[in-house]
């Protein structure tokens, strides 16, 4: 079994600009030193407009457990 570590990253976060991709560089080189995949999902916004966003949490796991 292989270690995943996953990011969902939602609104301003998720645009290119914001300090969310430091943390996502520095995420990614820790996965890649120890073996771990590292998967990031950025949303602008989520699908679901009649649920709160963190519902977008849900499928994104399934989403990486499908992986």
């Amino acid at each position: 079994m292989k270690i995943k570590v996953s990011q969902l990253a939602f609104g301003d976060h998720a645009k290119p600009d914001h300090w969310f991709s430091i943390v996502e560089q520095i995420n990614r080189l820790y996965c890649e030193r120890h073996g771990y995949k590292y998967v990031v999902e950025r949303l602008l916004q989520h699908g679901q407009q009649d649920r709160h966003r963190n519902w977008a949490k849900v499928a994104h796991m399934q989403r990486c457990l499908n992986d």
